[in-house]
């Protein structure tokens, strides 16, 4: 199997030069017709993998202006690292070579606020994510510190869950996005 051969650096230039062409409205929308689905029918070699929230409005293609291949998603609420997402991100860094993983929480996170302030008719499937937030957030009751909290907490359990194996050489970064403005703030 071919592996990227993008380095985490580069990779982390290619997603900011991306997120200020899609801030300025200028996006290219680069990679994402007929063309590219072909060549990427064969494999895939997303130079980043991005662990986010599934929440609708944070779409990392579009966030960071990349096509069809360059970006490896996984999103749950709250952007936890859950075990099933450090397999699905172990496997992206090991097997297809990626070396640029980040950790993107967003402003206004509904995961992150039921941790602040726990709905009383949350399903209760929910309980473990938000149990895994609330022990990222501790205390803090202001959401926007929280969301900064929860990213770097997710961002280290990936790191540690990376260390001493084949995966030790990936780059893992935190950052935050913002919905009404578009940009990404890299902490």
């Amino acid at each position: 199997m071919a592996k990227n051969t993008i380095s985490a650096q580069v990779a982390l230039e290619l997603l900011k030069d991306g997120n200020a062409r899609y801030v300025a409205d200028v996006a290219r929308r680069p990679r994402a017709d007929p063309r590219r689905r072909h060549e990427t029918t064969g494999g895939q070699w997303p130079f980043a993998v991005v662990l986010t929230c599934a929440d609708s409005r944070v779409s990392p293609e579009l966030i960071f202006d990349q096509g069809i291949g360059d970006v490896f998603v996984a999103r749950v609420a709250g952007n936890v690292a859950t075990d099933e997402v450090i397999g699905s991100i172990q496997y992206a860094v090991q097997y297809i070579g990626t070396e640029l993983v980040v950790v993107l929480g967003h402003e206004s996170c509904g995961a992150v606020g039921a941790a602040i302030s726990p709905p009383s008719d949350a399903p209760k499937e929910l309980a473990g994510l938000v149990g895994q937030i609330q022990g990222h957030i501790g205390k803090e009751k202001n959401l926007g510190k929280a969301v900064d909290k929860n990213a770097k907490a997710a961002a280290a359990a990936l790191k540690k869950a990376m260390k001493g194996k084949a995966m030790g050489h990936a780059h893992v970064v935190a950052a935050t996005y913002g919905l009404n403005s578009g940009a990404v703030n890299w902490l």
